[in-house]
């Protein structure tokens, strides 16, 4: 039998896997470094490469990237820097992964800790935590109904089911340039770069996604005049663009995570041939899902009186929207720094991460406990310390509000910081506020039977010959009139015109007279 079908482009979430390594290394300091005396702070991210699939397994390739501020052992107290890579390539085994499948990774560094073995040694150890999910995206043949209907009766059910609309990898470059204030000096050479991406939004619009953020920028360089110190700035990029995306629009549901790629700042000369601009060029890397939520009416089920009908069926995997959230989390705290260190004189630069420890389903809403890791770096009082870094751990509990919530619903996650400032409250004590950014998503699992083809068969006669061709059925529970008159060979007007009903709607009890159409 011909049917009508619709193809539609799924995506199944099939499992995820949580992995941990352990990266450590010792690094030399180059030989044009003066000797290491006390390490300020360290920034660090991981770059990933490749993620290459083998069967049931995922290699993922990439680096554990980390900038050191260090103080010199020397006269001088200089501030120096020194960057370090300690690449990895770690297989993880995926049982639930077949040919055509994608993973897609996403790390949490638990732990970075560098310390000085010697004056001319660091080591570095770090502990990174891999969650890779793997994902099937495939089209199925949907049928909707047959596509001769004059010996079928049938009936139909609504299929309500994301389909994936575009599936993509991009990337979006800023090329900026800062001008040093007429009272800074001339740029010598950068010594600490720090990078933050705050209040990142995309919107969908008809074949495009328009992009809007911001590129919080500190930096400490060095003079080119002997003998000055260590001089620091910062300043905010704001960025926009638009991205193609055709296929989409403004009503469709989006999943786009937005990560730094590269960030290159260099030293670049003004019109009088003066070291005074940073050149900024900074790739994101935007990987991209849309979705459109579609309500389907598929054929649920078939049959004739005059032939045999035998359906196959298919499960139909994937998931249906139920909403997206955005809440605020405000969290604060105050600090005391080491008084060895000397005196707070000013805060230079306040950076921060979230870290999402336990996410778990609750009433009306799913409860999310994590912290919020600070660095403050600021000028000490103190001569032999002139930068020094207060850290701390801000620890947050939120619950993010979803109505109906409960075990069986998939959800999704994403914490990002959209405000974050210190202040100095006394000389040795600082106070730290920030608003965390929740971003929920949250879906059913769909696991669907659908009708894909039907195939026709000659009717066992002998069978439909023993049948009485006419009786008196008593309806039992659980049956309507589409199961009766399928297990009868009649259909369902025949039975309603022969019993005066004027309803689809039979009653567990009653009595209805059935006569046979074959």
């Amino acid at each position: 039998m011909k049917l009508i079908s619709k193809t539609m482009h799924l995506n199944r979430q099939k499992g995820k896997v949580v992995t941990q390594i352990t990266l450590e290394n010792d690094f030399n300091i180059s030989d044009r470094k003066p000797d290491i005396g006390e390490i300020v702070t360290e920034n660090h991210f991981i770059k990933i490469d490749t993620i290459k699939l083998a069967g049931k397994k995922a290699d993922i390739n990439g680096r554990l990237a980390v900038q050191v501020l260090y103080i010199s052992a020397d006269e001088g107290q200089m501030v120096c820097n020194m960057d370090v890579d300690i690449p990895f390539a770690e297989p993880v085994n995926m049982d639930m992964l077949e040919d055509g499948d994608t993973v897609k990774a996403d790390y949490e560094i638990d732990n970075v800790k560098v310390s000085i073995i010697n004056s001319r040694k660091i080591s570095v150890k770090a502990l990174v935590t891999f969650t890779m999910e793997a994902e099937s995206i495939y089209d199925m043949d949907v049928a909707i109904e047959p596509e001769n209907t004059d010996d079928a009766e049938y009936i139909k059910k609504q299929l309500k089911i994301m389909q994936i609309v575009m599936k993509k990898r991009d990337v979006f470059r800023i090329k900026e340039e800062i001008e040093l204030s007429g009272g800074k000096p001339n740029i010598k050479e950068i010594l600490w770069r720090n990078v933050d991406i705050r209040n990142c939004q995309t919107k969908l619009m008809e074949d495009k996604i328009s992009l809007n953020g911001e590129l919080v920028i500190f930096l400490i360089y060095m003079p080119e005049e002997e003998g000055m110190h260590a001089q620091w700035m910062d300043t905010v990029i704001n960025f926009s663009g638009v991205i193609d995306a055709e296929g989409c629009n403004e009503d469709m549901i989006q999943d786009i995570m937005i990560t730094p790629a590269e960030i290159n700042i260099d030293i670049k000369p003004d019109y009088d041939g003066e070291q005074r601009i940073f050149e900024v060029d900074a790739v994101l890397n935007l990987d991209m899902r849309i979705y459109d939520e579609d309500s389907v009416d598929i054929l649920e089920d078939i049959y004739s009186p005059t032939v045999d009908l035998v359906a196959d069926k298919k499960i139909a995997g994937g998931e249906s929207f139920v909403m997206k959230n955005v809440s605020k989390c405000r969290v604060n705290d105050r600090i005391n720094v080491d008084e060895d260190k000397g005196r707070i004189m000013q805060i230079c630069n306040t950076s921060g991460r979230v870290c999402i420890d336990s996410v778990t389903p609750a009433e009306d809403g799913i409860n999310v406990d994590g912290v919020v890791e600070v660095k403050n770096l600021y000028i000490s009082g103190s001569d032999n310390t002139p930068f020094c870094s207060a850290d701390a751990v801000i620890p947050f509990s939120h619950k993010a509000e979803v109505k109906g919530m409960n075990n069986e619903m998939m959800y999704d996650v994403n914490g990002k910081l959209e405000q974050l400032s210190s202040v100095m409250t006394s000389e040795n004590e600082i106070e730290i506020k920030a608003v965390v950014s929740m971003n929920v998503t949250v879906c059913n699992r769909v696991e669907e039977p659908v009708i894909v083809n039907i195939e026709e068969r000659e009717p066992d006669i002998d069978k439909i010959k023993n049948m009485p061709g006419m009786v008196i059925y008593n309806v039992n529970p659980g049956d309507n009139l589409w199961s009766i008159a399928k297990n009868f060979h009649t259909t369902v007007d025949s039975i309603k015109e022969i019993n005066g009903l004027h309803s689809d709607k039979v009653n567990s009890g009653e009595n209805i007279l059935i006569i046979k159409s074959m």
